[in-house]
């Protein structure tokens, strides 16, 4: 008789605690897909994984169940959840599970020649897959706030900007892109599309960035940890794009983001309903409230529209104190802007 999976009465009780409450449920979710040419489900095989101690391979499997469901076309939507909650099950009790003393149920030749076709697929170059799962030491905090209450931290210790500001730097970034002229973007193996507009490249990836905020609201970000005015926080461009004059020095796409959580904001592809995407959608969302961004005209860019939030269903509904910097006012006997706290509620 074949060997219960691993860790499945743990994931069981857990569906239940999370708001999966009837059976039926609860066997779709534990039932899962099966890993290919195999009479097991991802599900087992991270199990096994996990309760060997090899949680980078377990969440390696899981990445792959997620490619598997979205170049599916069967049952995507329900599939999705079911990955989402297994994946949040493996993150939110990692060091339960290898703890948990379970006897594997896959026998260990097979866990061994998958670990060797992902080496393999590593070295390929016809493969994807450049390296295993990466375990980040972020995830214990999260697990110990929550996802909503880690966006809600994430997002009310980052810096925004004054909404009149944001506005003019549009409209001198429009009238260089009608009349000609030069404009600051990210250094980029691409030759610029727009022949009217010289692109200014420096070394320092966001130094014009650092200039632009200085100017406007007296904070120097370009300076040394002994001086600089804001400390553990990154330059984050929201919608990407740094390569692109029209997004690189637009206040709109720039948001000062808490060090430890910036690492979110650097997956552009972040999967649907991922924390990552979560949070990126979210802070979108409050740059187009913050700024009425809607009411800029955006014909006057090659952008054409306003840009929008791709996956508008992973947006944090929630009321959020946005920290405002405000334009800096030497007569007032000091070059920084006021920093002020504004609720948007999305």
């Amino acid at each position: 008789m074949r060997k219960e999976t691993p860790l499945s009465e743990t994931f069981e009780t857990w569906l239940e605690k999370n708001g999966i409450n009837t059976d039926a449920s609860r066997k779709c979710y534990l039932r899962g897909d099966p890993y290919p040419a195999n009479s097991f489900s991802y599900f087992e095989l991270a199990a096994n994984f996990m309760i060997n101690g090899e949680p980078a391979f377990a969440f390696t499997v899981l990445d792959d169940w997620y490619e598997e469901i979205i170049s599916s076309t069967v049952n995507v939507s329900n599939r999705k959840s079911y990955w989402a909650k297994t994946y949040q099950f493996f993150l939110t009790k990692q060091a339960e599970l290898m703890t948990s003393n379970q006897s594997p149920t896959i026998d260990p030749e097979l866990l061994r020649d998958i670990r060797r076709k992902f080496a393999a697929e590593i070295k390929s170059k016809q493969s994807d897959r450049q390296t295993l799962a990466q375990l980040d030491g972020m995830n214990h905090l999260i697990t110990l706030l929550g996802e909503d209450s880690f966006i809600k931290l994430a997002i009310e210790s980052s810096y925004f900007f004054n909404a009149e500001i944001v506005k003019k730097r549009f409209e001198e970034i429009a009238e260089v892109f009608t009349t000609g002229g030069e404009l600051p973007a990210r250094k980029s193996s691409t030759p610029s599309i727009y022949s009217n507009v010289k692109i200014i490249e420096k070394k320092n990836g966001n130094s014009h960035v650092c200039s632009l905020i200085k100017k406007e609201f007296g904070y120097d970000l370009n300076q040394g940890v002994e001086k600089k005015p804001i400390l553990n926080t990154i330059i984050s461009h929201v919608w990407g794009k740094a390569v692109d004059p029209q997004y690189f020095t637009a206040l709109w796409n720039i948001v000062l983001i808490p060090a430890w959580a910036n690492h979110l904001m650097d997956k552009e592809s972040a999967p649907e309903d991922s924390l990552a995407s979560k949070l990126q959608s979210t802070i979108k969302a409050i740059c187009l409230k913050l700024y009425n961004m809607q009411s800029f005209d955006w014909s006057k860019l090659p952008i054409g529209s306003c840009p929008q939030v791709a996956q508008a269903k992973d947006i944090c509904h929630a009321t959020y104190n946005i920290q405002v910097i405000q334009p800096s006012v030497p007569a007032s006997g000091t070059k920084l802007g006021r920093i002020t706290i504004k609720p948007i509620t999305i």
